[in-house]
């Protein structure tokens, strides 16, 4: 009422308002941005770690130990800041479900097609993420996407194409295991948007323990009915240094991430945070040139494409903030 009496006197304080919110949408993409990027940093470490571990542990019994490991680690953290009273009212059909498919059945579908297939095609199939995120975020209530969204994804699939490819052998021909790996993506991709839209109001530490966890326990009766089928070779790696490299794939590169990483979808949108996965192979040689290695032009120039994509699709975002 009192605005209705006297509307030009409150024009001041809405033009504040207006500013201070514009100010913190950049903000939020700023800081959407870095910490995306650092939590792709740090997951981008497993490659390396999961090829040598997979020297001495059957892949399928690897999954539900890195999972279960990171779920384990969260579960401290989040019992020592939030306390118990934090899992309260848990929506546990949906945590099963999301927790289960996108992230217990889809890390065995990964490295089951990875077996069927080769590294190298594995990870031209993990490029098409902002593909799929993009059909995700649309069928999710996301909208058709528009124009410059369309265009940075494009960027970002030819960069991470050429970050994936350079300085890589390319075995062509199809194995199979191609079609596992593809819908192992799919199955993320929905596992990082559902993981937000189907636990609304959860904290991103909580979603991640919670969602780590159940993707252990499903992937840990995959193991065993394949052990019991003889599908799966009881092979593990118990020893000082195999067990130190499993501690940080699981507690640092899987479970410190993933709250990050929904931190990051929430403030960009899973098509964005898509696109900075695709960097995660430059990650690597970053890490191998620091300890001696050399540096593949074609990685760079990939890494170029990847980030003008993810600026370009965040045009009209950063357009509506100003």
């Amino acid at each position: 009422m009192l605005a209705a009496a006297s509307p030009i006197r409150f024009k001041p304080p809405m033009r504040a308002n207006i500013t201070v919110d514009a100010a913190d949408s950049r903000a939020g993409i700023v800081r959407g941005n870095l910490v995306i990027a650092l939590s792709v940093l740090v997951w981008s470490t497993a490659f390396p770690i999961t090829d040598r571990l997979l020297l001495t542990w059957d892949p399928v019994l690897l999954t539900p130990f890195r999972l279960g490991l990171a779920a384990l680690v969260l579960l401290g953290l989040l019992l020592a800041t939030a306390g118990p009273a934090t899992l309260r009212g848990v929506p546990w059909r949906q945590v099963w479900l999301v927790g289960g498919l996108g992230g217990g059945i889809a890390s065995v579908l990964f490295i089951v097609g990875q077996s069927l297939s080769d590294g190298v095609t594995a990870s031209i199939i993990l490029t098409m993420g902002p593909v799929v995120a993009v059909v995700v975020a649309w069928i999710g209530g996301g909208g058709r996407p528009g124009l410059a969204a369309l265009a940075g994804v494009v960027l970002a699939v030819v960069g991470g194409v050429l970050v994936t490819l350079a300085g890589v052998e390319l075995r062509a021909g199809f194995r199979g295991g191609e079609l596992l790996v593809l819908a192992a993506v799919v199955l993320w991709t929905w596992y990082s948007h559902a993981g937000i839209t189907r636990l609304p109001g959860m904290g991103d530490l909580a979603r991640s323990t919670l969602l780590l966890g159940a993707s252990a326990a499903v992937s840990a009766v995959l193991a065993l009915a394949g052990l019991a089928v003889g599908l799966v070779e009881l092979r593990v790696d118990l020893t000082p240094p195999g067990l130190a490299l499993l501690l940080w794939l699981g507690g640092v590169a899987v479970g410190l991430t993933l709250p990050p990483w929904f931190l990051g979808v929430r403030l960009l949108g899973i098509t964005v945070a898509s696109m900075h996965q695709n960097l995660a192979p430059l990650y690597v040689m970053l890490v191998a040139l620091l300890l001696g290695g050399g540096v593949v032009a074609g990685q760079v120039g990939g890494a170029v494409l990847v980030l003008a994509g993810a600026a370009i699709a965040q045009l009209r975002r950063r357009a509506r903030s100003g």
